[in-house]
C-alpha cells in the first residue's frame, strides 16, 4: 500500500485506480465504499477510464450522502497533495 500510496501522491492514476480497488475489495485495508469511490474519481477525473467505469459501478450501490463524502474527501486530498489521504 505505500508504494502505491506514494505513486498516487505523484499523481500516477493507474495507483489511484489501484488504491480504490484495494479499498473496495479489502486488499490489504478494511472494505470502504466510500475510500473507493474517492479513489477513483481522482483517478477518472484524471482521465484513467477505467476508474471512471469502476466509480459509476459503485456508486449504485452507495446512498447519496455515501458519494457526496466521498467527493468531499476527494476534493480534500487533492488540497492536500494527496498527503494523509
Amino acid at each position: 500500500m505505500k508504494w502505491y500510496l506514494r505513486a498516487a501522491q505523484q499523481g500516477n492514476t493507474d495507483a489511484q485506480f489501484n488504491i480504490g480497488v484495494m479499498y473496495y475489495n479489502g486488499q490489504g485495508v478494511p472494505i470502504d465504499d466510500v475510500r473507493a469511490y474517492m479513489w477513483f474519481d481522482l483517478s477518472a477525473s484524471a482521465g484513467n477510464d477505467a476508474a471512471a467505469i469502476n466509480r459509476d459501478r459503485i456508486s449504485g450501490i452507495m446512498t447519496l450522502t455515501q458519494i457526496e463524502q466521498s467527493k468531499k474527501l476527494a476534493q480534500q486530498c487533492l488540497a492536500k497533495n494527496y498527503r494523509g489521504c
